[in-house]
């Protein structure tokens, strides 16, 4: 999972993954935390183009998105 997590940093996973990825997310608060700590590792490992940190914020954008309106549907 943590290789789908990095190819969905780098925005490179497909919309498929990136529902695998919040599927695994939504989980448990354990996986949260995983996808938390891989993220930060990325972030500190990775130094982006100003295009791929554009992209990097549209993907959070999107996904937060996505759970308010599961959330919304949800609840």
């Amino acid at each position: 999972m943590k290789k789908l997590a990095i190819l969905y940093f780098e925005g490179k996973a497909t919309d498929e993954e990136e529902l695998r990825l919040l599927e695994f997310i939504k989980e448990s608060a354990r996986n949260k935390a995983a996808f938390a700590e891989w993220e930060e590792e990325w972030t500190h490992s990775h130094t982006p183009d100003p295009r791929t940190e554009a992209a990097w914020e549209e993907l959070k954008e999107k996904m937060r998105r996505k759970r308010e309106e599961q959330d919304t549907t949800e609840g």
